[in-house]
């Protein structure tokens, strides 16, 4: 079968009825978002997994990390909080609790961030939740060391 200059011209009207960009993939979020749950009081408006934190902002947030990073920061912005207040941040690596920070919040509206030390010997998915002391999940983000 011969291809020529017809079925381009019959394609191009075709493929200029697609809107913008409908045919791309979309991009990978930089900022990681974390999957939020509702609540009655406190709300984490962001949690992510970073690299690092320079001036209060998560800087290099990712949803997949080498597993000699060596260290990684869990960054949350907390709102409604009737402070003084206590969260947690609970780091898992696979279904594994590894450790677990308490955070005083001190305000209604506040960012605050963990870190951990990744081992090199850590696969898999990770995640880090945002806890209250009474054991509720505000918010959780995944990662995956690889």
């Amino acid at each position: 079968m011969n291809i020529g200059p017809r079925w381009f011209a019959f394609a191009l009207p075709l493929l200029l009825l697609i809107p913008a960009g409908a045919l791309a993939k979309p991009a990978a979020p930089s900022s990681a978002p974390a999957d939020s749950l509702d609540t009655d009081g406190i709300a984490v408006l962001k949690l992510v997994i970073c690299l690092d934190v320079v001036d209060r902002v998560p800087v290099e947030a990712a949803r997949s990390f080498p597993r000699d990073v060596g260290k990684l920061f869990a960054f949350s912005e907390v709102d409604r909080a009737e402070a003084p207040t206590r969260i947690f941040h609970r780091w898992y690596v696979g279904e594994r609790l590894v450790t677990e920070v308490p955070i005083e919040i001190g305000a209604a509206h506040w960012r605050c961030w963990t870190t951990k030390t990744i081992l090199a010997k850590w696969l898999g998915p990770c995640r880090v939740e945002v806890v209250t002391e009474g054991g509720e999940i505000l918010a959780r983000a995944g990662f995956t060391l690889e």
